[in-house]
């Protein structure tokens, strides 16, 4: 589940976008808007909020190589359960979960594939 920083003059979904390509090699087009995640870490004297803007996507192709320059040893495609239990947060489990709702009501309603989307 990539995820990166805003750079100036980009909108969340563009930094979706942007950060997909880069982190995986995959072009994608988004889809929905699914939610937003926080989290916190603390560094030397200072502790670091994040917050964090997920987008359901559509890859154009089953390709994925991960982001050497970033030491990412793994990138791909993976069934719900797979993914589901590959995530160490709740946080993270929680939006997989919306998406992958997200993306059931778009197949009951013969829209996922359609380019017919909100």
């Amino acid at each position: 589940m990539p995820k990166g920083t805003v750079e100036q003059g980009e909108e969340y979904k563009e930094t979706a976008l942007r950060e997909v390509r880069e982190e995986t090699g995959v072009s994608a087009s988004v889809i929905k808007y699914v939610g937003k995640s926080q989290y916190s870490f603390t560094v030397p004297e200072d502790t670091v909020w994040k917050d964090v803007h997920w987008y359901l996507m559509m890859a154009d192709s089953y390709y994925s190589k991960p982001q050497r320059e970033e030491f990412f040893v793994d990138s791909g495609y993976y069934k719900f359960h797979e993914a589901y239990h590959l995530l160490k947060f709740a946080n993270e489990k929680q939006i997989l979960e919306q998406a992958y709702q997200e993306y059931l009501e778009l197949k009951r309603s013969n829209l996922w594939g359609s380019h017919k989307y909100f």
